[in-house]
């Protein structure tokens, strides 16, 4: 569950109103996607005033830097807020599978909003997995301004068993990081209302995880991983 290149502006909040936002600073240009590739487009508030709100983009005005939206805010952002316009992967659900010998597995890589990962069973696998980025550089030849989400997902009675023979590590986390220009420096909040619950872990303490065999850190159990990985340790 991924969305390369699903991710575009991430700024400041100059205003806003019940159904519209106007962007202050950004990182990099101002961008106005072409197409939707995966589905439409949203602003997301990812921290101060209003934190967690996503809303479909009616229409964008380009001179103003103005976002209109189709459903008013329930709490209307201020210049505390901080938004990125992505294209989110709602409600996505993993329900009742059951995945064998897979090297990674049941991941949730990136804008994943209101998902759910429920009674999945996981046999010498990865586990389950939640992704987050930004990415702020100037660096060329190739500038990158992005922001990866996930809020609000659900990880609820699954059965994980064994480690995967590729990565020799097995869990149920949730990755950061922070890279670029700002030297790791904070910008908003990538994580949040992500709940892991009543889950089964059996794995192997003797195997030592190996890093940068996958995406996931080196580590297994429940995890949050952040620190090392991300800000300017």
């Amino acid at each position: 569950n991924e969305t390369p290149g699903g991710n575009h502006n991430l700024g400041s909040v100059v205003r806003a109103t019940k159904n519209s936002l106007t962007a202050g600073k950004t990182a990099g240009p101002f961008v106005i996607p072409e197409v939707e590739i995966y589905n439409h487009q949203s602003v997301m508030i990812v921290a101060g005033m209003g934190l967690g709100q996503c809303r479909r983009v009616a229409r964008i005005d380009t001179a103003r830097k103005t976002f209109y939206l189709k459903k008013d805010w329930d709490v209307v952002p201020d210049e505390t807020s901080r938004f990125t316009l992505i294209e989110p992967n709602e409600n996505i659900t993993y329900y009742q599978n059951t995945i064998i010998d897979n090297p990674k597995g049941l991941w949730l890589f990136g804008n994943s909003i209101d998902c759910v990962v429920a009674e999945n069973t996981s046999i010498d696998c990865d586990g389950i997995f939640i992704f987050s980025c930004m990415y702020d550089t100037d660096q060329p030849p190739s500038p990158m301004y992005y922001f990866v989400p996930n809020y609000f997902n659900r990880i609820v009675r699954n059965n994980i068993e064994g480690v995967s023979r590729k990565s020799h590590r097995s869990g149920i986390g949730i990755n950061c990081t922070r890279e670029g220009s700002s030297g790791g420096a904070y910008f908003a909040i990538e994580q949040y209302g992500n709940e892991i619950r009543n889950n089964r872990i059996s794995g192997k303490p003797e195997e030592k995880p190996l890093a940068e065999v996958t995406e996931a850190p080196p580590v297994s159990g429940i995890f949050v991983y952040a620190t090392v990985h991300s800000s300017a340790y």
